[in-house]
């Protein structure tokens, strides 16, 4: 049942005499512990070896200073927690838990649920309240719960190849919970609360879980993602907080080793983690941060390091910076949820003494906070995490576009590839379906899915995202204008199709959605998909997205293709609720429906077939829009799959023409000639105005050579 299970007497049921052999008896400070120990009074020593933990002065840990500091660590829930000291009923997974009863812990919570049950987050809330009122019925209710769960932790089992209660993410996340409770006591002055067998299930624990994580390392060696890096930051924690024991250097320089580790390998150069999620970065990033503060804190017991841990870890908050979106929103990117990050903004700032961090939630910054500075970007390309933000400036109800074209990194991943998601006026408008609740919800294969993400799925082809990752990519941007071009591969094995995107961001008032789809002999049909948090309706000429005068007006060039689209739901908030998390706190999403157009294409006389889309946000009024093809000259040969088109847009008062080219070749309207990748001329009183060139070879406006220069992103004054 458990692995590591040769030797269960060192992890799971240690002797009174086994843990006190396992203690530097000699350690300053523990001199009654040792008497007790010499007279084999056990009662005494752990008693004793209690009051040592919370009178000494050292080590420091940097995250339980003060009540206030502790509390920021731990889970406010005061409804739940009120419910379990009052002995009512809360339904946890697929389990309503009865309170003025024993709990079953063995009870069957759901596949992954139950795993995430035994975590004990859930009990945070109960800690969390104590520190607010001061009452000590939580506190009680705390210890009677954990005497029960240790009584029986060695007897659960799941439904996988591993103890819920023995494996990585259960024994790191515990620990640290497990110390957050005893520096509650603490605080409260209460710590007479605990009985000698407490502070034997308290620390025969973290001693059997740091023994634990050891081995788990020696076994496997060293492990991408996650997992691993709770594993070592709780070694880390439990080296550190608890040097007492004669493990404890091992614990640390192990956790160090291992650290460093994921530091080069599980990290790209941009500060962005290999698993390409907003919500397990962040997870990621907070052991990276606590483990620099430990050791920062308490120098004499650190072992010695290859890196700089503190510039990593300003990386990685670098690149939350970096990809934030408006008012420190965050998108659901692969396993991720869409949220806020402002704690961690607040923590960045904190931990690097950088006030940019503050800039993009400046508005709900307090006089307390430092003054906020402005970064110096907005639009950027992160090629290592392979990532495309667009931004027309750091306000919150400025317009935001993230792109991913990045590769598949494993187990959190979805299928979607060079897809989107666009914010404006403050809220998601283009929104992903992204992931909620725990991973045995119904959903959680089509959270995946391409089906839930805004790009191209090619109609019964089996797509291999998993193999293939964005090629081609180009990015370039300046005042008025943004752009990203890239293509992949992950319907070329199974239906022939190799699909290029485009995307002009036209700053700040539209996004025009170019792609195209090139097929072999045979010819596919196609749906463009497109999610969003606001009901979707359709005319014959455009969609929207709308809910209360906010909304996302979507126009295709070809109505042919609206004309066959499908709508509907992804989920909504009857959905929602039908999932009670292990965690035992309601569903919590933001944006809590999500609702989908797919626009239907195909071409017959041509091997590629194109979705021209512009998407204009808008408030209060609906604007007005067309995307229309013209008849253009082409000289040259495109490479497949790119089809050079110019297309003619209006929206309200602008007027503009989209040359999409390719190399060699050269497109011909209006008087306009260019050669190159794209550009986009504006248009006042019917004249050319202005325009913006990304890789451009040649631009003639009315028999005039304008100078280009040929490569990355360009504005012209006309």
């Amino acid at each position: 049942m458990f692995h590591h299970v040769d030797a269960p007497e060192k992890i799971v049921h240690i002797s009174d005499e086994s843990f006190f052999e396992a203690i530097n008896l000699d350690h300053p400070g523990l001199e009654s512990v040792q008497k007790a120990v010499h007279n084999a009074q056990y009662e005494d020593a752990f008693t004793a070896f209690w009051q040592h933990f919370i009178t000494r002065e050292n080590p420091i840990d940097p995250l339980v200073q003060t009540p206030e500091d502790l509390a920021t660590h731990l889970v406010a829930n005061r409804e739940l927690a009120n419910v379990i000291a009052t002995g009512g009923k809360h339904q946890f997974g697929q389990v309503v838990v009865d309170f003025s009863k024993p709990v079953d812990f063995n009870a069957w919570f759901g596949d992954q649920s139950k795993y995430g049950f035994h975590y004990l987050n859930w009990m945070e809330c109960l800690p969390h309240a104590a520190l607010e009122t001061n009452d000590n019925r939580y506190l009680a209710t705390y210890l009677d719960l954990i005497r029960q769960w240790y009584a029986v932790r060695d007897q659960i089992v799941g439904a996988r190849p591993m103890s819920p209660v023995f494996y990585e993410l259960g024994l790191s996340g515990r620990s640290r919970r497990f110390l957050f409770f005893l520096h509650t006591l603490r605080h409260l002055d209460r710590t007479d609360l605990l009985t000698p067998n407490d502070i034997r299930i308290f620390f025969k624990s973290l001693l059997g879980a740091g023994r634990w994580l050891a081995l788990e390392q020696t076994t496997k060696g060293y492990r991408q993602g996650n997992w691993q890096l709770h594993g070592v930051w709780a070694l880390l924690t439990i080296g550190f907080t608890l040097p007492e024991f004669q493990e404890s250097e091992q614990f640390r320089t192990m956790g160090a080793e291992y650290l460093e580790q994921h530091m080069e390998q599980d990290y790209y150069e941009d500060g962005g983690h290999s698993e390409r999620c907003y919500s397990y970065g962040t997870g990621c990033l907070k052991h990276l941060e606590e483990s620099t503060l430990l050791a920062e804190a308490n120098p004499d017991l650190l072992p010695p390091q290859r890196l700089n841990w503190r510039e990593h870890t300003t990386r990685a908050f670098t690149w939350f910076l970096q990809m934030v979106g408006p008012g420190g929103a965050i998108p659901g990117i692969n396993d991720g949820t869409f949220g806020n990050c402002a704690n961690l903004l607040k923590r960045g700032a904190a931990f690097t003494g950088d006030t940019t961090f503050l800039w993009p939630i400046r508005h709900d910054c307090t006089a307390s906070d430092p003054e906020p500075g402005k970064p110096n970007f907005e639009s950027l390309h992160l090629p290592p995490s392979e990532f495309c933000v667009m931004r027309s400036g750091w306000d919150p109800n400025d317009t935001f576009l993230l792109v991913n074209h990045g590769h598949w990194p494993g187990g959190h991943s979805h299928m979607g590839i060079l897809d989107f998601n666009l914010y404006a006026h403050g809220v998601p408008l283009a929104a992903e379906v992204s992931r909620f609740g725990p991973y045995d919800a119904p959903w959680d294969m089509f959270f995946r899915s391409e089906q839930a993400h805004n790009h191209i799925v090619v109609e019964g082809a089996e797509s291999k995202r998993s193999q293939i990752r964005g090629e081609e990519i180009c990015f370039g941007t300046t005042q008025s204008c943004d752009f990203f071009s890239g293509q992949h591969r992950a319907y070329e094995e199974s239906a022939g199709v190799v699909i290029e995107r485009r995307i002009l961001f036209l700053k700040p008032w539209g996004v025009l959605i170019s792609d195209a789809a090139g097929t072999t002999a045979r010819r596919r049909s196609m749906h463009w998909y497109l999610h969003s948090p606001y009901p979707i309706s359709r005319t014959q000429t455009h969609a929207l997205a709308e809910q209360n005068n906010l909304g996302l007006l979507i126009v295709p060039e070809n109505v042919q293709q609206l004309h066959y689209a499908q709508t509907g739901i992804d989920f909504d908030e009857e959905m929602v609720k039908q999932i009670p998390l292990y965690s035992g706190a309601a569903p919590d999403i933001d944006w809590p429906n999500r609702y989908f157009i797919a626009l239907r294409g195909w071409d017959v006389p041509n091997p590629v077939t194109t979705f021209d889309v512009l998407l204009l946000p808008y408030k209060d009024k609906q604007p007005n829009a067309t995307v229309s093809s013209i008849p253009c000259e082409i000289d040259g040969n495109a490479e497949h799959p790119l089809r050079p088109r110019v297309l003619e847009i209006t929206a309200n008062e602008k007027s503009l023409l989209v040359f999409h080219g390719a190399p060699g070749v050269t497109l011909s309207a209006q008087d306009i000639t260019f050669s190159g990748q794209v550009a986009v001329i504006e248009l006042a009183s019917g004249r050319p105005s202005r325009a913006f060139v990304q890789d451009g070879e040649s631009l003639t406006i009315a028999g005039s050579s304008i100078p280009l220069q040929r490569k990355g992103a360009e504005e012209i004054g006309l």
